[in-house]
């Protein structure tokens, strides 16, 4: 905690300006962002349903109510206005929004905080599917072990890049540990 994980997605998703240097992303990359923090810009007079087709107005509306479906929102609970949800319903919506709209680049802060254990099952089996990169930041061991193919350590202001996964990561870090 600390290190500037956070500040780093924020700097790439171009919501933070840098202090120095630049980002250059490929011609052909779309963004998608999820911050633990942006459930503010949720419409909260509006529906489920519609914050989720609004990001897709091209997606029917049978697709829509499936998406919604998979984030646990089945039968009316598309009609109920986003004012009422609960935190974990809002982060549920809006990660939603995020897997039906157009991308192929996901930065992710932290997506499995507020969220109930169904809740961070289907998000898991959903980036799983996921044929663009994901870059996530997150404390969930458990996620992080299962989708990650590179490790990004952010340590005391330096950034070191482990291939492989978790436990290739875990494995190689103990070794250092053990070495100092």
């Amino acid at each position: 905690n600390g290190a500037g994980k956070t500040t780093l997605l924020k700097i790439i998703a171009n919501e933070l300006a840098a202090d120095s240097g630049e980002v250059l992303l490929g011609a052909n990359v779309e963004l998608g962002y999820y911050s633990q923090h942006h459930t503010e810009q949720l419409d909260r007079r509006s529906t489920v349903l519609e914050q989720v087709w609004r990001v897709a107005p091209d997606r029917s509306e049978t697709v829509i109510r499936s998406i919604c479906g998979a984030f646990l929102f089945s039968g009316d609970d598309v009609e109920k206005a986003i004012g009422v949800l609960s935190g974990g319903e809002r982060a549920r919506v809006l990660l939603a929004r995020l897997l039906v709209a157009p991308g192929n680049v996901l930065l992710m802060d932290e997506p499995t905080n507020h969220l109930d254990l169904p809740a961070q099952e289907v998000l898991q089996a959903m980036l799983e599917e996921y044929e663009g990169t994901i870059l996530l930041i997150s404390h969930d061991r458990y996620l992080v072990a299962h989708l990650a193919t590179e490790i990004w350590d952010l340590r005391d202001g330096y950034l070191t890049i482990f291939g492989g996964g978790y436990a290739e990561f875990v494995s190689h870090s103990q070794g250092a540990t053990l070495k100092a």
